[in-house]
């Protein structure tokens, strides 16, 4: 490869604290050198080009590279086929002028990087940070196994953010040397630090109500903050003073009206359980480590999930954690949370009141969880195999023209 080809541009289209933002940001603050050769191309102005410009990054703003609706229906792929029939060759051609060595797509959900690349003989990396296209093609497995054909067309190599998600990436037909796992890096810089704001300035005084379980993700049915409410109501027969605190964005993304009516749809459900005053709902909170230590328990409720890194946040502050055991959760917690049979509300509220009844045995859970949060999610690891995947695939299994 040309020597004067250094550049790796890199498709971004997140907000600086939605996770898969997280999960770059957190990786390419610990590689100054390769940050310096990086362009990070978002489809609007976000909040997250700061931080990467401060990394040494260049940033641009490319309104074609906005994320996809992967919606199945005749009218959403004729617009799908449209958008980049009309917008593939304008990229291609900006892309040229920056002489990458390689693209990366730090979603599943943008192919014109990889429809580019494959234009401009040039290397193209796609990360998969969720599990979505397998909940949508679960009843329509050959079409599954389609659509994951068209992205191996489009990529050199996948990296998958977890086992459980190369796992299914394999079962679609994907080759398993053609998939590298880098999970998220996890940073305790955050742990122990003095809050800029705590829960009391902005919720109010919560001390009376005790215990405190805490649940991060955005509000979305795929987050399950519904089947937490139906556990509170078992959950209050334990605890009278109980207080559930969620944390999280309303109105993110494509989906945006269907998530508006979820929400609309909880507070309802906390009215019909009788839960005011019970339930509290915090908006999007810069970081949720700091919250943390209010917390006597953590509560991850999802449908499913890729490897959700609040969980080992929570574990790398020393909280206990429960939920569901659907997909990445026992590989993010390395087997230290106490999770249950999915969708199972009942058990979901019986674990959550053995949790905070026992506390010695969830202290000794945690503090090994901590420790394995400590060594196999470790920022240093997971940057060192996120730069040999950049240095493989920038080597080019591509031949240049």
């Amino acid at each position: 490869m040309s020597a004067y080809k250094k550049t790796i541009v890199i498709f971004n289209p997140w907000d600086r604290l939605i996770g898969p933002n997280r999960y770059l940001a957190e990786i390419f603050a610990l590689l100054p050198e390769i940050a310096k050769q990086t362009v990070i191309i978002t489809d609007e102005l976000r909040d997250s080009l700061s931080e990467y410009e401060e990394m040494g990054c260049r940033v641009e703003v490319w309104p074609e590279t906005k994320l996809l609706n992967t919606e199945f229906s005749l009218a959403n792929i004729l617009r799908l086929l449209w958008w980049h029939a009309k917008n593939v060759i304008g990229v291609a051609r900006r892309l040229k002028r920056l002489r990458p060595a390689l693209i990366i797509s730090n979603t599943e959900n943008i192919w014109i990087g990889g429809l580019a690349a494959r234009l401009l003989w040039v290397p193209h990396v796609q990360i998969f940070h969720a599990l979505s296209f397998h909940e949508r093609f679960k009843q329509k497995k050959l079409l599954k196994r389609i659509y994951i054909l068209w992205l191996q067309l489009l990529a050199t190599q996948f990296v998958a953010v977890s086992n459980e998600v190369k796992r299914l990436l394999c079962a679609g037909g994907v080759k398993h040397e053609k998939i590298t796992v880098v999970r998220n890096a996890i940073s305790k810089r955050y742990c122990g630090l003095a809050n800029k704001f705590t829960l009391k300035e902005i919720l109010g005084d919560l001390s009376a109500k005790r215990p405190l379980i805490l649940s991060a993700g955005r509000i979305s049915a795929m987050k399950g903050q519904d089947l937490l409410i139906e556990a509170l109501v078992c959950i209050r027969e334990y605890f009278p003073s109980v207080v559930c605190v969620f944390v999280g964005r309303k109105n993110e993304g494509a989906g945006k009206d269907i998530i508006g009516e979820f929400a609309t749809s909880l507070t309802q459900k906390v009215q019909r359980a009788g839960l005011q005053g019970h339930v509290y709902f915090a908006g999007e909170i810069e970081n949720v480590q700091e919250f943390m230590h209010e917390a006597d328990i953590y509560v991850q409720p999802s449908r499913t999930e890729s490897f959700c890194r609040v969980v080992a946040e929570a574990l790398l502050c020393e909280v206990p954690v429960v939920g569901f055991n659907v997909g990445g959760l026992a590989e993010a917690t390395g087997g230290h949370a106490t999770l249950v049979e999915p969708l199972n509300v009942s058990a979901l509220a019986k674990a959550i009141v053995m949790t905070l009844n026992d506390r010695q045995t969830s202290v000794e859970m945690t503090r090994r969880g901590k420790r394995y949060v400590e060594d196999q999610l470790n920022p240093w690891s997971i940057a060192k195999q996120f730069s040999s995947v950049i240095e493989k695939n920038k080597s080019g299994s591509c031949t240049e023209r």
